[in-house]
């Protein structure tokens, strides 16, 4: 997964910074509370498998900006759920 986040665009600066992991979790209002696989959801339900991937970039302005620190770092990130 990390060799298709850093080759997905031709640009050899991005990485997959932290390394993509699978945790399990139960969903609460609005966000994922991470909790053991084998314990229960509040609801009594299974907690179900998230994966999650992060994408980073160190850019470098061609100007600069006193306002932007060298290098600006970009993240991105991609939580699904696996089952």
């Amino acid at each position: 997964i990390a060799a298709v986040v850093t080759e997905a665009t031709g640009n050899d600066a991005i990485t997959a910074n932290p390394a993509p992991s699978e945790f399990c979790a139960c969903p609460t209002t609005g966000s994922l509370a991470a909790v053991d696989c084998n314990e229960s959801c509040p609801d009594g339900s299974r907690p179900s498998l998230y994966g999650e991937v992060n994408a980073e970039l160190q850019h470098f302005t061609v100007l600069h900006y006193p306002a932007l620190p060298q290098p600006l770092i970009l993240n991105g990130q991609a939580i699904v759920r696996l089952r």
